[in-house]
């Protein structure tokens, strides 16, 4: 099953990462997907302004304006072999205005974008919905750092520990290393791959 509570106002396209998803989750006891949100209902687009003159008029529906995350999904679960070339034709289609080729740009851009959200649910420990909203960065419930209202500060970078076992959280660093280290930070160093 695969709930959308992350993306509500941002759009969201990763096709190498859903095709890794159901390539894992391939299993021979699994029948099926479920796709969609247990809270969010992709039904009236509250999150779009209304454009006054447009060739092809703005959303009426949040599934129509999120219509890259459904088609790769339906796309991808039915075939996960569908090339990207046919959701940047898409591009192509759903954005007139554009140059030819351009919807390859901007389905890379969004492949690219689309990664912030996967790495900061992936690097920020959390348990269930509402203790981590990625679009929004933020930690609801449970933030360490409680002047930020809930957002992601520095100091919570600091204090937090992480989701995925193979990053290493700052404050994991920094006692790694020691109080009297005589490493020497190397350019380039990370703290999470």
């Amino acid at each position: 099953m695969i709930r959308n509570e992350d993306f509500f106002f941002l759009r969201w396209g990763q096709a190498p990462f859903i095709r890794r998803h159901i390539a894992v989750n391939g299993e021979s006891y699994v029948a099926g997907y479920i796709i969609g949100s247990e809270g969010h209902i992709p039904a009236f687009d509250y999150a779009s302004k209304p454009l006054e003159s447009t060739q092809n008029g703005s959303p009426s529906y949040d599934f129509q304006r999120q219509w890259l995350w459904y088609m790769q999904w339906g796309r991808l679960l039915s075939d996960p072999t569908t090339p990207d070339s046919v959701f940047s034709a898409e591009y192509n289609v759903q954005y007139s205005g554009l140059q030819a080729g351009t919807g390859e740009f901007a389905l890379q851009a969004l492949q690219n974008a689309s990664l912030m959200q996967l790495a900061l649910a992936s690097y920020v420990w959390s348990t269930w919905d509402f203790t981590l909203h990625s679009e929004g960065f933020l930690i609801p419930i449970s933030n360490p750092d409680t002047d930020a209202r809930g957002f992601i500060s520095i100091e919570t970078l600091l204090q937090i520990d992480t989701l995925d076992p193979t990053m290493q959280s700052i404050r994991s660093f920094v006692a790694m290393r020691g109080p009297h280290s005589d490493q020497t930070h190397r350019a380039g160093s990370k703290c999470a791959p």
